[in-house]
């Protein structure tokens, strides 16, 4: 068979879309009809949908597919791609008009660590890649690689064409033995590690020192503590309220507290605001989230959150499972941040454009096939503060300094995403929504704008000065560039293609948790 009926044979198994298939366009918009009303409905129990997990993994739908399928990775994996037109890379003029005066241009050159030094893990996404889609990681490994590409088409194509095109990918395995890892680093060459999710994480700050011993760096906090502070709901909002950050009201859901949280719901309710009942954990893009307008609603979503039995009143820190939240009213922003041992490196903020999270499954195709859509709508999931504006100034001058003091709090390391809500006025306070303690599915937002090259700086100075101090915050981490401020979000999800991405690599996604 030749390359191009093998071609043509994929992507009928994928079930995705070429530019020229009518016939499949109508009949994924007919299906998306049908999401759309299933959106809608749940949306009514649910409560807000968080654009920074369910945009890219609306984004990454077939690539998902095609990496849960081992069938159709074995049929593409001798498959010789052209690699220009297939690696779903391109610089766009919409992401980068003048790549001479972009950050491509005047960040980091990437000559510390070549790509084969560096590894980038995920969650474990269990056998046959069945719970690839429960983190962030794929995308933002496309993401990363496609700055670390583009980079290098503007500043130094030879170094690309002599080191390849991509960055070592594994899943960390929960049953995962240290030694295992740090002999794959050893055969591989690997000097560092690129963490994606929360998971993988706080493996590796567990096992940091014996990877430091090794010669392996992984760019993470020293403490796994951080990370469960932040992603546990009950331990972040008790985090917040002890370092004096604002967020919504919240009590947790026990035997001792169920009437203080039904007296905090009907106040709530009654100043016409809404309250959640969360799961403390787990709640990716929703899930796990459910929405109370009167005293009817907040009862049944207790029943069937706890199935009728609530957690003793001795319940405590991590093992509390259940919050009752406050409403808060405004508008979402989104705050993605790096840090160096407490010291903000970067901060890139935005604001959602909720319109389009509202309208989720009308765009599910076009999400998909990115680069290959042939619809005109825009699919811009952020937009940029506009500093001229008070309200959105009070946003960015806050948003700072809580970056600022949350870095300090947990000598926080790595990337961390944050989301606030903020009412729109200028003397607002902004609250906090949630903690994202990695890397966020909104991270496309700031293609260009020299965050990865921040993030991949840092990194390539903790290996080549085997974590001195003094000299990555001397030559790079010791001031904070707020990226954001100059940089409009590249966010149209249009001018993106996971899919082709992943396409030239069966065999990498066919064994990521094999070592």
């Amino acid at each position: 068979m030749g390359a191009d009926q093998q071609y043509d044979h994929i992507m009928h198994l994928m079930q995705t879309i070429k530019e020229d298939s009518a016939n499949e366009i109508q009949k994924l918009r007919e299906e998306n009809a049908r999401l759309k009303k299933q959106i809608e409905e749940s949306a009514a129990a649910k409560g807000p949908v968080r654009a920074s997990k369910r945009f890219s993994s609306m984004a990454m739908t077939d690539a998902l597919e095609m990496a849960m399928n081992p069938e159709i990775l074995e049929e593409i994996a001798d498959m010789d791609m052209d690699a220009d037109s297939n690696d779903g890379m391109l610089l766009t003029e919409s992401v980068a008009l003048d790549p001479s005066h972009s950050s491509y241009a005047t960040g980091y050159d990437y000559s510390m660590l070549s790509a084969k030094e560096v590894l980038v893990t995920l969650h474990d996404v269990g056998d046959n890649n069945k719970d690839i889609d429960q983190g962030p990681g794929l995308w933002a490994n496309y993401i990363l690689n496609k700055e670390r590409n583009n980079t290098l088409k503007v500043v130094n194509k030879s170094k690309l064409k002599n080191e390849g095109k991509y960055y070592h990918l594994k899943s960390l395995r929960n049953d995962l033995n240290i030694d295992e890892l740090v002999s794959y680093c050893k055969r591989k060459g690997i000097r560092a590690i690129v963490p994606t999710s929360v998971s993988d994480e706080i493996y590796l700050a567990k096992h940091k020192k014996e990877l430091i011993a090794n010669g392996v760096y992984p760019f993470c906090c020293d403490d796994s503590q951080s990370y469960i502070t932040l992603d546990h709901k009950w331990l972040s909002y008790q985090f917040c309220v002890e370092n004096g950050i604002a967020m919504a009201e919240t009590l947790p859901l026990r035997e001792d507290t169920v009437d203080a949280c039904r007296e905090l719901v009907a106040k709530t309710i009654a100043d016409g605001k809404p309250c959640f009942v969360k799961e403390c954990f787990d709640t990716l893009g929703g899930d796990g989230v459910l929405k109370a307008s009167t005293m009817e609603e907040y009862e049944d979503a207790v029943a069937r959150m706890t199935r009728g039995k609530l957690q003793p009143a001795t319940t405590q820190g991590a093992e509390q499972h259940i919050i009752v939240q406050a409403g808060h009213p405004g508008r979402i922003a989104c705050c993605h941040n790096i840090f160096y041992k407490g010291n903000l490196v970067s901060l890139y903020i935005t604001k959602e454009n909720q319109e389009l999270v509202a309208h989720l499954g009308e765009h599910r195709v076009d999400m998909a096939i990115g680069t290959w859509s042939p619809n005109s709508t825009d699919l811009t999931l952020s937009y940029k503060l506009d500093l001229e504006d008070a309200s959105d100034r009070n946003l960015r001058d806050q948003a700072v300094t809580i970056m600022q003091k949350v870095g300090k709090a947990l000598n926080y390391t790595g990337m961390l995403e944050l989301e606030f809500i903020i009412e729109d006025d200028a003397t607002a306070t902004l609250n906090v929504l949630e903690f994202n303690p990695r890397f966020s599915g909104a991270c496309h937002s700031y293609v260009g704008a020299g965050m990865v090259q921040d993030y991949m700086h840092v990194l390539g100075l903790i290996v080549t000065t085997k974590d001195d101090t003094d000299r990555v915050m001397s030559e790079k981490a010791g001031e904070t560039r707020i990226r954001s401020d100059t940089h409009v979000p590249k966010s149209n999800f249009k001018d993106y293609n996971a899919v082709k991405f992943y396409l030239p690599q069966p065999k990498k996604i066919l064994n990521l948790r094999k070592l």
